[in-house]
This record gives structure tokens, sequence and C-alpha cells, in this order.
């Protein structure tokens, strides 16, 4: 079953959406051949959180901008806000409906909502040092790329859709 954890930032409530297995590996793998050197940033004698905060931070500086709009993609399409109606009801809207306007103006916003999403999404990847090797290993088979290609293929098949959003991972 795929866990939905909401957070609030500036004042305003999200909620992130795990995907479901086969597309978060189609995710992740992109990610390790981007993770490479900041592999090394996780796990070790540190705290969960920290191991964690280090993970993500090896994330993001090994990004270039096309993985970074590529990424920022696939969390919006797990993404929610909540919004409270005149009658005090919820009114979640998908992200990707309101993001340049919602986001104007409020790059930290957006990136700690960045970072939300992939601890939804891979902290247990992130803040688990056993996987170091195994990341090493793949990087060191696959040999690709430092950089997530981008597609517009949709859909996989035998994994649901996203309920936001159709697929965006090829």
């Amino acid at each position: 079953m795929k866990s939905v954890e909401r957070t609030e930032i500036d004042g305003h409530t999200y909620e992130v959406t795990q995907y479901g297995s086969r597309t978060a590996d189609k995710i992740l793998f992109r990610l390790i051949k981007v993770l490479g050197p900041g592999v090394s940033q996780i796990g070790g004698d540190k705290s969960k959180e920290q191991s964690l905060v280090d993970g993500i931070g090896g994330l993001l500086s090994a990004l270039n901008p096309e993985d970074l709009e590529w990424l920022r993609d696939q969390m919006i399409a797990c993404t929610k806000v909540i919004r409270i109606t005149e009658k005090g009801s919820e009114a979640p809207t998908p992200l990707s409906a309101m993001y340049d306007e919602h986001f104007k103006g409020r790059t930290s916003a957006r990136m700690r909502l960045l970072v939300f999403a992939l601890r939804v999404n891979f902290a247990d990847f992130l803040d688990a040092s056993a996987l170091r090797s195994f990341v090493a290993a793949a990087l060191a088979k696959v040999g690709g790329s430092n950089s997530i290609s981008r597609s517009n293929a949709t859909g996989s098949s035998g994994d649901s859709q996203h309920p936001n959003e159709s697929e965006t991972v090829s």
C-alpha cells in the first residue's frame, strides 16, 4: 500500500504519495547514476537524519539543470496542495495544475518540498549505509553517464499510474 505523508511549508499543506515500486525503481535507477560521488555521503557513523540530509545534499549538488527539471517533474506528479475551502473542507489539488504560479518567488519552499518528496519516496534508500556498496557496484557495472535522460514516454506495464497524473518516467 502506498504511503501518503503531509508537510507544511510556509503556511501551505502538501500531500506526497509514494510511487509504486516499478515507477520508484525507474526514478531511483536514474538517481543512482547522478548520485555517484554523493554515495559516500550516505550512512557511516552519522545519525539517520544527518545521513539522509547528506544523501539528498549529495544528490542535489550533482544535478545539472536538466536533471533537476526531470526530478522536479517526477516529484510534482506525486504531490497535491491541500487547500481549505470556505466551508472548511479540504480541497486537494494536484501541484502540477498550479506549480508555476504557486511557487513564483518561493525558491526555498520549492527546494524544501522537493527534499520532502524525495524523503517520502526514497528515505529508506538514502539513509541506509549498507546500500553504499550496492550503489558503487551498480555504478561500476553500468558505467553510464552522470546525467538523467529525459523522455516523454508515459505509463509502464504492471504498475498503475500515479493518482495525480500520468507517469512521466520512461
